[in-house]
């Protein structure tokens, strides 16, 4: 018989990095998200003065 122990930390270790590949991503898309939200906010402010 063989063991077969190993195999789960790698398969848990791969979904695990896919996760934080995710996370990283969404944070991407929501950093340039709300940069645009203040430069497009401060670009009215400064229209309105």
């Amino acid at each position: 018989m063989r063991d077969r122990r190993g195999a789960s930390a790698t398969e848990y270790g791969i979904i695990l990095a896919m996760i934080a590949m995710s996370m990283v991503a969404a944070a991407g898309k929501f950093v340039n998200a709300s940069s645009a939200m203040y430069a497009y906010a401060n670009n009215n402010m400064n229209i309105a003065k």
